[in-house]
């Protein structure tokens, strides 16, 4: 049976940008043979789900506007495998071999082309551009070529030309400030917009997230991922290749074509499955010759969007395009912490004095309590006080003598709420 060869990438890890690095060097993965099942779609959750995918722009091969380049050889095919999205949801598709980035609006019209610019005469005969596609957030695209990085606007203009820098780019933040990575020197090196030295080290900066992995089980890992301003703590069957925040602060833990989504206390809320690969099987057409494997569908990895969307390639014998998924909450399933516990309420001199129980979060994600009060059971709630985390007691001096007030409490973490506990009632 012939093999076909899927080009590879590696995700830059990310926290408000989103890119793609194209490797050069090719690693052989055999597509699997699917069945005509389209893909499968994986919650943890009834309530709450990706929804898709749709289509959201197609094109046929070429290199007309809109359409994508594409080189077929013995054993690989090479074709855009470069998608990087905008905080807005505009689609960036590094098309190598037509030497540009389509750049389509969120309904899947063309907005812009953008072509290399600001190399020496030298390189004009440069047989694939970019090497690498970044954005920082709805302004600038990060381009490589060899030992060039270049900085362009939205409109295609180059804002700087960059060469030497130490290493590659892995992550671009929200201000446009940039890491490269050496691998060589185990070294990142984080530069300004413009591309200046701000600071250079030999361990992985917090920005980019910082894994740790204690094994609990033959199945069950404990894995840790940190940011400057929060820890992630995840349990897991294994450990996974990337981990990526969105803008929100929902974490999304990807190996293959898995994805898993958890909450900014480490809950897992569900989990998406990508499309596999379709082929089908030609019979042998004679004696002396072998099977052979023909292309229906093949689909890239998943690409988070910085509102958590996921995205992906597909390509077909005649056609490219880009799926997306859409995850869907249930507004009346909180999305925070675990709940807090067994609510009492006892008069006090001044007031109704409220205890709980700590949700199990905290200490951990847990930023403060809120706490809601009714003057009727099941009624219209309304928050009067919060207190911070830790702190498990809230007297309510403002009751009034003779009413019977309702009470519940809920924890935070952000603003990211858990449910609420059960209500208790009483008299001043």
């Amino acid at each position: 049976m012939q093999n076909y060869h899927l080009q590879p990438y590696q995700q830059g890890s990310v926290g408000l940008s989103f890119g793609i690095r194209r490797i050069t060097q090719m690693k052989k993965i055999t597509i699997s043979i699917f069945s005509a099942l389209y893909c499968f779609i994986i919650v943890s959750w009834t309530y709450a789900a990706w929804q898709g995918p749709t289509s959201v722009l197609e094109g046929g091969w070429g290199s007309a506007q809109g359409q994508f380049g594409i080189v077929s050889g013995d054993t690989t095919d090479e074709f855009p495998s470069m998608v990087a999205i905008s905080s807005s949801g505009r689609i960036l598709i590094g098309d190598g071999f037509n030497k540009r980035i389509q750049i389509f609006n969120i309904d899947g019209t063309i907005n812009k082309i953008i072509t290399p610019s600001g190399f020496p005469t030298t390189y004009r005969l440069i047989t694939y551009w970019p090497l690498s596609l970044y954005i920082c957030g709805d302004q600038n695209i990060y381009t490589e070529r060899n030992e060039y990085i270049q900085i362009y606007d939205m409109g295609g203009g180059l804002i700087k030309n960059l060469t030497n820098l130490d290493g590659g780019i892995v992550y671009v933040d929200q201000q446009c400030n940039f890491y490269t990575h050496n691998p060589s020197a185990n070294r990142y090196t984080l530069y300004s917009p413009i591309g200046q030295l701000i600071k250079t080290s030999t361990t992985r900066p917090l920005e980019l997230g910082v894994v740790k992995e204690q094994t609990l089980s033959s199945d069950k890992y404990k894995i840790t991922v940190s940011y400057p301003e929060r820890v992630y703590s995840l349990v897991l069957s294994g450990p996974y290749e990337r981990y990526i925040r969105d803008v929100n602060g929902y974490l999304y833990a990807l190996s293959g074509k898995l994805v898993k989504k958890f909450n900014v206390c480490g809950r897992e809320l569900g989990t998406l499955t990508l499309p596999e690969n379709q082929v089908t099987i030609i019979p042998p057409v004679g004696q002396g010759f072998e099977e052979r494997a023909q292309l229906i569908a093949q689909y890239g990895q998943p690409v988070i969007a910085p509102n958590g969307d996921v995205y992906t390639w597909k390509r077909t014998p005649d056609k490219y395009s880009i799926l997306k998924w859409t995850w869907v909450d249930d507004p009346n399933v909180p999305t925070g912490p675990d709940a807090p516990t067994n609510l009492g309420l006892t008069p006090s001199i001044n007031g109704l004095y409220l205890t709980w129980k700590a949700s199990p979060n905290d200490p951990g994600c847990v930023t403060k309590y809120e706490i809601a009060r009714s003057t009727t059971s099941g009624g219209v709630f309304s928050t009067i006080d919060s207190v911070e985390k830790g702190v498990l007691k809230y007297n309510d001096t403002t009751a009034e003598t003779g009413t019977t007030y309702y009470y519940k409490v809920r924890a935070m973490a952000g603003s990211d709420p858990s449910a609420y506990t059960s209500e208790v009632s009483g008299e001043k």
